[in-house]
């Protein structure tokens, strides 16, 4: 293997590993975002529903 061929398969591996990691953490970032969508959806929706019962309590407690 000549000096030409070993730098190209160096090269070349390199690139595979770089594509490889590029494209976990591409999906790693997608999962955590996700997830934090997930979350903050939830933590709204607790938090309504919170609201909605002390509204409806105020409600029933003025009536």
């Amino acid at each position: 293997m000549g000096k030409l061929d070993l730098l190209q398969w160096v090269t070349y591996v390199a690139r595979k590993i770089y594509l490889s990691v590029d494209v976990a953490l591409t999906e790693t970032r997608r999962a955590q975002m996700s997830l934090l969508r997930t979350e903050a959806t939830g933590l709204i929706v607790a938090s309504v529903i919170t609201s909605a019962k002390n509204i409806y309590a105020d409600v029933i407690f003025l009536a």
